[in-house]
């Protein structure tokens, strides 16, 4: 329990990098990115790669469903940051099916979540668009990003 509390705290400290990045580059003006950005921005990068690699190691709780649950469904948001920003062309098929995986294993453990349904229906609806997003380069991305804080489920971290 105490690695997936770790494996979330750093999902989380990437989360709040990615948006502080993004309220910087709009902050920006013109085409040059603040350099503070482009910091928080590497520094999220590297939260969602460690929060990954603690994931990877992770297994069920066999009669836990509140933890696989947790794990899994944590182990979704943070695969589905990898596709986001992370993961190259020929990796994101594989990484997308391991988002499917994860949270279809979260619902198994949490019948009718809605938080995890909602995610299951959006990978459905944008699948061809999250496949198809080829990697750009940082500053590019950074005048992408989303200028407001994402929906957040309530389940993770809860564990």
């Amino acid at each position: 329990a105490k690695k997936l509390k770790e494996a979330i705290a750093d999902f989380e400290k990437a989360e709040n990098y990615l948006f502080h990045a993004g309220q910087m580059a709009q902050a920006t003006s013109g085409d040059k990115i603040h350099p503070l950005a482009l910091v928080y921005y590497q520094q999220s990068m590297s939260s969602y790669k460690k929060a990954k690699e603690i994931i990877d190691r992770l297994e069920e709780i066999k009669g836990d469903n509140e933890y696989n649950h947790c794990l899994n469904y944590t182990k979704g948001e943070i695969y589905y940051r990898i596709l986001q920003f992370i993961a190259k062309d020929e990796e994101k098929m594989e990484v997308f099916r391991q988002i499917v995986v994860a949270f279809k294993k979260a619902l198994l453990a949490k019948p009718r979540d809605i938080d995890t349904e909602i995610n299951v229906e959006i990978l459905r609806v944008n699948r061809n668009q999250m496949l198809n997003n080829a990697a750009v380069p940082t500053e590019q991305m950074l005048k992408q990003l989303p200028q407001n804080s994402s929906g957040k489920g309530g389940r993770k971290g809860k564990y």
